[in-house]
This record gives C-alpha cells, structure tokens and sequence, in this order.
C-alpha cells in the first residue's frame, strides 16, 4: 500500500506531466516518446535484476525462463525504431502494450511490487501514447478553432486536478486511479471531436 505523500507525489507528478505532454508538438510528443521507451528498457532490466536476486531458482524455472523470455521481447519492442507515421505508432504501441499485459499477469501474484513498478513506469509512457495519437488527429483535422477549444478546455481541467491535488493532503490509491481515468477521458473526448470534425 502506498503512503499518501507517495500517493499525492505520483498524482501531482503525473498530472504535470500530462500537461507537459499536452503542450508539446508532434516532432516533440515523438522525441518524448522514444525517451519514455529507453527508460522503460532500463527499468526492465532492473525487473530482470530484482527478480533474480529474489530467488536465484526462479531463472532456472518454466516460470522464470517465461517472463525473462518476455521482458526480452518488450526490450526488442522498445528499441524498434521511431513511428513517424500514425499507423507505425499504433502497431508499435499495440505490441508495447501486449507485452506489459503480459508480463504483468505473469508476474501476478508472486511479485505484487513489480506489477505496482510496471503500473508507475508505463504512466507517462500511456499518456505520452494518448497526446501523439491525438496529435496525429489533429494533423488531418480541419476545424482547427474547434480543436483549440477542446484543447483549452483540457488543459483548464488539468490544471483545476494539479490544484486539486496540492490542496488535498490525503488521496486515496482508488482516487488517483479515477484521476487518470479522468484524463484519459479527456483525450479520448477530444479524439473524438476531432474524428466527427472530419466526416
């Protein structure tokens, strides 16, 4: 269970990044992206580390031999080249995201520290993947003063959340979760605004 500094530091710390995020253009949220992906690598093999030094029979289990085998294939998938085109970036995220799936429910029960790491380590990295998929709709979105509305009333909502999270001293880890639902929401609100502005 996280204490509530930790609590309040990963929710503040989240929602300033995702107001970073927003404000960055698409060369920038693709830069950010490829940075978010090399520091997921080195957390990997911290993962592969802690897990070997927990117990040494582990590396010589089915078990073992299969999420080593997965934390592999999630550092090949990492270290594929940048996705400059929308469609490279779904792919690219889509297997990303499988591999992290996986690795977590294998790593389950026996390991719940590491699932929390894995969910603390991809936060930045799932929101950096919600601004570029969103850039790349606004790149073919016409309506741009419709667009920049949507935008301003996201980023009012972001900021109203970092106060909100300066001001309350105790946050609940169900709270912070609904706070990044809520964000995603957001995107997704205006992905979708912008998809309807093109029809």
């Amino acid at each position: 269970m996280e204490t509530q500094e930790n609590l309040q530091s990963r929710l503040k710390g989240f929602l300033e990044e995702v107001q970073l995020q927003f404000s960055l253009g698409m060369s920038e949220a693709i830069q950010e992206f490829e940075k978010q992906k090399k520091n997921l690598d080195t957390f990997i093999g911290d993962v592969k580390s802690k897990i070997s030094e927990t117990t040494e029979k582990l590396a010589q289990t089915e078990q073992g031999n299969k999420i080593s085998s997965k934390l592999e294939e999630l550092k090949l998938q990492l270290a594929l080249g940048t996705a400059d085109t929308k469609d490279a970036f779904e792919k690219q995220t889509e297997s990303i995201n499988s591999s992290i799936k996986s690795i977590k429910d294998d790593l389950g029960e026996k390991y719940p520290d590491l699932v929390k790491a894995f969910d603390t380590n991809t936060d930045k990295l799932n929101s950096l993947m919600e601004s570029i998929r969103l850039q790349f709709s606004l790149a073919k979105s016409d309506a741009q003063d419709v667009v920049e509305k949507n935008k301003k009333e996201i980023s009012e909502k972001l900021t109203e959340l970092v106060k909100m999270a300066n001001e309350n001293k105790e946050i609940a880890e169900e709270k912070f979760e609904n706070f990044k639902d809520e964000i995603f929401d957001a995107f997704n609100h205006l992905k979708t605004a912008v998809n309807n502005l093109k029809k």
